[in-house]
């Protein structure tokens, strides 16, 4: 919550090139933890032999087309000599982007990549996406642009000046391109394959991304990066760089090499989706750049990817029974699920760092007592069982409910038509897809949540989220599953447990739901997978948050417990038929703070699936959010400023411009034995030694729904909130 009211400045960096100039030591912002920074001498050997050169003007002759066999196993990459495009042009485009770096700043920033000067996207002038204030960042500018396919170019950041620019660009992406299909074609004759194999694979309309690169002198080059460690995403990728300023470095077998730059050629290197193409017989090279404390250095990188809708696998003509598929079929942009099977090493995105992995002190115990449980029937009625919601709301933020009025076949129905939904083949899943092209993201769908950076941890689950309120709203070309009937059902929960915390605050009775809500208030349904880790201690199903709503309902799988809440962590038990409600941040800032929104996260297991549905009842778009002024006196003051739905949740999410779609845990985790790097959490954010989690130190309340109003019904619902801002729901039939 407190991120509402702090200072949000880092989130538009200021240019490194206006930084640099005059600066004595570089901020604190692009300052690598010690173990991260260049070694010594920056930090590279001299590579051991030559670089491999490659006369494209030979190609596929047979010694030629050796030569380029063995730069691709030994290497990943290669320089490219002859290739057509001649100097006077390599010449001038450098020239070009070097001046358009030069231009006064305001210049520049006519093509910026933030949207209003807050809301990142990929094309435009500036940094990489700002995802944390404690975010390392590169020392770089760049300007990114997208030029294939051509009927998809935004002219609107080819920068007018210098001129000849955006001649000069379209004239090199045509070379290029072509220098693209040359090598692909000769790569398939090199691996036995049909000669346009690779091509038809990445797509008659696969993009194509310009990136500018420039990189001002540092002062102090061995604390910083140029660019961090990473390989490329896509299928391959054309760098043109200075002539005369190296920086680019490259890693095999654990030793970082300096790649040295020769006048007027091009250096080719492949990425991850050929690497899965050639079923890991070319690897993809992990490389970085390094700064210099004399010289700017300006590069071009030509990204050529992969049609986002075309599915990656190995060639079937590659593989046989000694030479198995190394990686599972998956599309260009997939979530986890798929990406796991048949790997044989969990990819580094789901690794967490070991510097972010909990402390064995921050291991989750059980709680101290029972998670406070609320009939729900009884609250309308009973003063005891609202004074529990009061407690366990104050001391937790949520809440078990029983007495919800929910049959327990409907229940078990939901939570099996999930599962029947996840273990579904991923092609069927893809057609409820959340992403729709490389860099686009909508948060209705199946998939992943969103990747906004390069170094991003991602959550080991995959997800499936629909919109079931307002009803007029709802996409159901997204919906293979219909909750209909189910949330139909929350709808009373929500209610009954609005009423009654309302009545605790001595407020109308449907003052959240009427005068806060709003008639069209939203609701979304989320189905979370989350699929057996090898090493659940690395990684987190989802990383700890508070939830962006008035009210979230919450159904868990009744033998795998999971999910955990901030103090210490503790388990929170998952009680057969109980559904578990916790109030979100939305609630919080119309209590005034009365009741929290908690913080909570969940684990995964090395055994079992988990499935959840998740309700997340919020507002009107557009409503605005304030303290109940009745809350409100000399010796309460608000502690909340005033803030729209929108804002709220701009600040919550507004760097979820995906780069790139991450593949489904469930099917990258099929027989891998450690987890990908990617889902490994730095070691003080891990969940600890056996995920523990602390019991809770006394039962979780259980509400019972029919009960409430009475008076003691009402009392466990306030000690609910107040004690842990979460609890059961029951619905007991007198």
């Amino acid at each position: 919550m407190a991120t509402l009211m702090a200072d949000e400045s880092w989130r538009v960096p200021t240019p490194v090139q206006e930084l640099a100039a005059g600066m004595v030591e570089p901020p604190r912002q692009f300052v690598l933890q010690e173990q991260d920074r260049p070694e010594s001498l920056l930090f590279a050997t001299e590579m051991p032999e030559p670089i491999p050169i490659i006369d494209l003007s030979r190609l596929p002759v047979d010694d030629e087309a050796a030569k380029l066999r063995s730069a691709l196993q030994s290497w990943g990459f290669f320089l490219v000599t002859n290739h057509g495009i001649e100097a006077s042009l390599l010449d001038n485009m450098m020239g070009a982007s070097r001046e358009f770096f030069h231009q006064p700043l305001e210049e520049k920033q006519k093509y910026s990549n933030l949207i209003g000067g807050t809301r990142f996207q990929v094309e435009g002038y500036g940094d990489d996406v700002m995802v944390s204030q404690n975010q390392i960042r590169d020392w770089h500018d760049r300007l990114m642009l997208r030029v294939e396919p051509e009927e998809e170019r935004n002219l609107s950041y080819w920068p007018k000046h210098p001129e000849s620019f955006r001649d000069l660009l379209h004239k090199y992406a045509s070379e290029t391109k072509k220098i693209r299909d040359k090598i692909l074609r000769t790569m398939a004759i090199i691996l036995d394959l049909d000669e346009d194999y690779f091509i038809s694979q990445i797509g008659g309309k696969a993009p194509a991304l310009a990136r500018f690169n420039y990189y001002p002198p540092c002062s102090r080059p061995e604390l910083v990066f140029g660019v961090k460690p990473h390989s490329d995403g896509g299928a391959v990728t054309i760098l043109l760089v200075d002539n005369n300023v190296g920086g680019l470095q490259v890693q095999q077998e654990g030793i970082w090499y300096t790649v040295p730059s020769k006048p007027h050629t091009l250096l080719v290197n492949l990425g991850d989706s050929m690497e899965i193409m050639n079923n890991g017989i070319f690897k993809s090279p992990v490389h970085r750049v390094v700064t210099n404390t004399e010289k700017e250095r300006i590069s071009l990188a030509m990204f050529y990817g992969v049609e986002g809708q075309k599915m990656l696998e190995p060639a079937a003509g590659l593989l046989g029974e000694e030479r198995p598929a190394r990686y599972r079929k998956i599309k260009a942009f997939e979530p986890v699920q798929e990406l796991a099977a048949g790997a044989e090493e969990l990819p580094s995105r789901y690794v967490q760092r070991d510097q972010d992995r909990p402390s064995p002190r921050q291991l989750a115990a059980n709680m101290p007592e029972p998670l406070p449980t609320v009939d729900l029937r009884r609250l309308p009625t009973s003063v005891d069982e609202t004074a529990k919601l009061k407690s366990a709301l104050q001391a937790w933020g949520l809440v078990l409910v029983t007495g919800h009025g929910i049959e327990a076949s409907l229940m078990d129905g939901v939570m099996n038509a999930s599962l029947e939904f996840f273990r579904q083949p991923p092609e069927e899943k893809w057609k409820c897809s959340s992403s729709l092209v490389e860099e686009s993201f909508e948060f209705e769908g199946y998939g992943s949540d969103p990747v906004v950076a390069q170094d991003q941890i991602l959550d080991w689950k995959d997800r499936l989220q629909l919109q079931v309120e307002p009803q007029g709203e709802r996409n159901l070309a997204q919906w293979p599953l219909h909750p209909e009937q189910y949330a139909s059902k929350t709808n009373t929960v929500r209610d009954t447990i609005l009423q009654d915390i309302a009545k605790i605050l001595e407020l109308e009775e449907d003052h959240f739901i009427t005068h806060q809500m709003g008639d069209k208030a939203q609701a979304f349904a989320r189905f979370n997978y989350y699929t057996p880790c090898p090493t659940p201690e690395l990684v987190l199903g989802v990383k700890p948050h508070s939830d962006a709503s008035v009210l979230t309902v919450l159904l868990v799988d009744s033998d795998v417990r999971g999910l955990q809440r901030d103090g210490m962590w503790f388990n929170v038990p998952a009680i057969p038929h109980m559904l578990v409600v916790n109030v979100g941040d939305f609630m919080e800032i119309m209590n005034n703070g009365i009741f929290k929104s908690p913080m909570h996260r969940v684990v995964t297991t090395a055994d079992k699936e988990r499935i959840s549905l998740a309700l997340f009842y919020t507002v009107e778009l557009d409503a605005v959010i304030e303290p109940t002024p009745r809350l409100l006196d000399d010796k309460r003051p608000a502690r909340y400023r005033r803030v729209t739905e929108k804002d709220f949740l701009h600040e919550k999410t507004k760097d979820h411009v995906s780069k790139g779609v991450p593949m489904p845990v469930q099917e990258l985790a099929a027989g891998v034995e450690e987890p990908p790097s990617r889902y490994v959490q730095r070691e003080q954010d891990r969940p600890g030694r056996l995920l523990l989690a602390a019991d809770m130190p006394e039962p979780l309340p259980v509400v019972d729904l029919g009960r409430l109003p009475a008076a003691d019904e009402a009392a466990k619902l306030l000690a609910a909130l107040q004690t842990w801002g979460l609890f059961m729901v029951i619905l007991s039939y007198a």
